[in-house]
């Protein structure tokens, strides 16, 4: 029913032409937003508001008070959509498998090791004259204490250092390049979003006290006696109570606080 204001449309258009980055748009976005303010300002808003907007609470059923006009649909905030974007992209993919050829590519050589776990993580007691592995697999030390130490072909430390900066290299790398794009999705879902928000499609008439419960609680209030109770069960507590009592008092023989005949107590002895 509102039109998406056009600064929102010129920002889609760009990123659709892929004529901005994703960081660019989202610059532009932001100040668009600061200009016109939340929609429910809007001049446009206010002017559909007053055609669609009923008489009586959709929730409660009165019809005294101050009725508003409450999304069903909410919408969500551009950093949600961002992250979800990037959730839903090959981006972790692509970082173990760059990851793992940049292990692949160390520099081996020959190191002494624990004949047992062939951990490089061993040290030479003077005392003793031997050897010691402190190798941790698992989160548990090795511990195995022995005379001559094996030899395998692993990575220096310094090496090791090596390769965790060019880890860290790639994971900056690739993250800047991923990044534009994911925001560019983020801004595209939520101009989608804003739509549907602006057709005012997804909205119901409700007074004050449940539209605050609405947005502030998961609460909703009862139809016949106003109890405001969780918004996913399906009956008020207090009205099936009463409705429990009544069923009592109707049927007294059922009641578990009817006395039992005593002819029926001494057969059940």
């Amino acid at each position: 029913m509102i039109p998406l204001p056009k600064d929102y449309e010129r920002i889609e258009g760009f990123l659709k032409d892929r004529s901005l980055t994703g960081s660019e748009a989202s610059n532009l976005l932001y100040a668009a937003r600061t200009r016109l303010g939340p929609p429910w300002h809007w001049r446009e808003w206010k002017a559909a508001r007053s055609q669609i907007i009923g008489s009586c609470c959709a929730e409660c059923g009165t019809q005294e008070g101050i009725m508003t006009l409450q999304h069903t649909f909410r919408l969500p905030s551009l950093g949600d959509l961002v992250q979800k974007a990037k959730l839903e992209s090959d981006y972790h993919d692509e970082l173990v498998r760059q990851k793992e050829q940049i292990e692949a590519g160390a520099e081996l050589s020959p190191r002494p090791c624990c004949p047992i776990c062939a951990g490089t993580s061993i040290y030479f007691r003077k005392n003793t004259k031997t050897w010691m592995c402190i190798s941790k697999k698992h989160g548990r030390a090795c511990g195995h204490v022995f005379d001559t130490p094996g030899e395998v072909m692993a990575a220096t430390p310094e090496e090791k250092r090596a390769v965790s900066q060019r880890k860290n290299a790639a994971w900056r790398a690739l993250k800047g390049q991923r990044r534009d794009e994911w925001i560019r999705e983020g801004i595209l879902r939520w101009c989608e979003d804003m739509r549907r928000y602006l057709s005012l499609q997804d909205t119901e008439t409700l007074c004050k006290r449940c539209a605050f419960l609405a947005d502030k609680t998961r609460m909703k209030a009862c139809l016949s006696c106003s109890l405001a109770f969780d918004a996913t069960a399906t009956v008020c507590p207090r009205c099936a109570t009463e409705r429990s009592k009544a069923a009592s008092t109707a049927d007294p023989d059922n009641s578990p606080d009817a006395p039992q005949d005593d002819v029926g107590r001494v057969g059940q002895a």
